[in-house]
């Protein structure tokens, strides 16, 4: 019987805030997880993200002393009307047997979650388990999605617009 996955992020200090350039916050995971370009075993890890001029965000993992550095990835900014009150994880769904993969992480009182970009495979790969429209990186490093049937769609399809 599978964990529901937000009961895996067991513990998230809130340290990220809206507007705060460097962003961080605690995490610890009851089980392995995925993370664009590999999985992380179950632990406490630092998510931070990183400044950046582009729409695109850049968010780095961390051991929980901040000493190792696991990845630097890609995420998309996705509005939402209401801030998170707390940090949370979202998790694309995976089978029993392999880590579930980070969907976005949604930091306390900002109105952007971050939605993670996966290399081509990796989101095709969940694109055709979830039936879902997923972000991808493809080799040209343009960062778009892919569909269940492996065509690239455009970034609005995969991630609305912020209200006007």
């Amino acid at each position: 019987m599978r964990v529901p996955a937000l009961i895996l992020a067991l513990w998230a200090i809130d340290t990220c805030r809206a507007g705060d350039f460097n962003q961080k916050t605690q995490v610890t995971f009851a089980a392995p997880v995925e993370i664009p370009g590999q999985a992380l075993p179950a632990g406490t890890y630092i998510f931070k993200l990183i400044d950046s001029s582009t729409t695109n965000r850049i968010v780095q993992v961390f051991d929980q002393n901040e000493t190792h550095l696991f990845a630097t990835f890609l995420t998309v900014p996705d509005y939402r009307m209401k801030p998170a009150d707390q940090t949370v994880v979202l998790f694309e769904e995976r089978p029993s047997d392999t880590p579930e993969a980070i969907k976005a992480l949604f930091c306390h009182g900002d109105q952007y979650a971050r939605l993670f970009v996966y290399p081509h495979e990796a989101a095709l790969a969940i694109a055709r388990r979830t039936h879902q429209k997923v972000l991808q990186m493809r080799d040209d490093h343009k960062v778009g999605g892919v569909d269940e049937s492996g065509q690239p769609i455009d970034l609005k399809d995969v991630v609305p617009s912020k209200p006007k």
